[in-house]
């Protein structure tokens, strides 16, 4: 019985996959010329005025600003390169990968000359990615774990942890948000068209990072109070 459920679960995961595969190759292809059809200060400001954005920002800046030392990033699931836009503006991150599972975003990363000038891409599986422990000092993931099957987000944790040796950015769609009944199945079901979602809270994930070696620092949402918060970006520091 056991084998059988174990089955089962493996094809779900195997569909959550393709799906979230297809998902992204049709948002890409809606994408093609985005780089290239308009000149680079329109399009940061377009990007600038994305929902979170602020919050990203101002959770690298603070990162780098505490932490002199950090040398080496990279952004696990870059997508097309929106946010390391803003990674090689600091000139103390001399090394910077952008890490994708989709040739068909990095494709569209790599119109930017900006972006091909300071970053190498790599086409990649965030569960399984091609890094030595602890490749790099600070580790950005935002906008990404939500699309990991929540039985792999343990190992995801794992691999994020893992090639990390200082900083680690994450970003959550938080279960705990009060309105969840009501964000997820009628907003949420819109945008993604009934692509399955994975949400989860400051506490599980923090266990995770805890049990290996790292504490958190920081949490940063919309509203001071985390159940007010669809979307909650973490900071934690390794402690061993």
């Amino acid at each position: 019985m056991n084998s059988v459920k174990e089955q089962m679960k493996g094809k779900n995961k195997d569909l959550h996959y393709w799906k979230t595969k297809k998902f992204f190759q049709k948002q890409a292809n809606r994408k093609k010329g985005f780089y290239t059809s308009r000149d680079n200060d329109n399009i940061k400001k377009e990007i600038k005025k994305r929902k979170m954005w602020q919050i990203y920002t101002y959770c690298l800046k603070e990162v780098l600003d505490d932490n002199p030392d950090i040398q080496s990033g990279i952004d696990v699931g870059c997508g097309m390169g929106n946010f390391l836009l803003e990674m090689i503006q600091f000139d103390q991150l001399e090394k910077i990968i952008g890490l994708d599972f989709l040739k068909e975003t990095i494709d569209l990363a790599l119109e930017n000359p900006e972006l091909m000038k300071k970053v190498t891409f790599i086409q990649g599986d965030l569960l399984d990615m091609p890094f030595n422990n602890r490749d790099f000092d600070l580790t950005v993931c935002l906008n990404v774990l939500h699309h990991i099957h929540i039985d792999d987000l343990n190992k995801a944790i794992e691999e994020l942890t893992r090639i990390t040796n200082k900083c680690i950015i994450l970003e959550i769609r938080n279960n705990k948000y009060v309105f969840n009944l009501f964000y997820s199945p009628i907003i949420l079901s819109k945008v993604y068209r009934k692509l399955p979602l994975y949400s989860t809270n400051v506490s599980e994930v923090t266990s995770l990072m805890n049990a290996r070696g790292f504490h958190l620092k920081k949490i940063r949402g919309k509203h001071n109070k985390n159940w007010a918060c669809r979307r909650l970006v973490l900071v934690y520091e390794r402690t061993r």
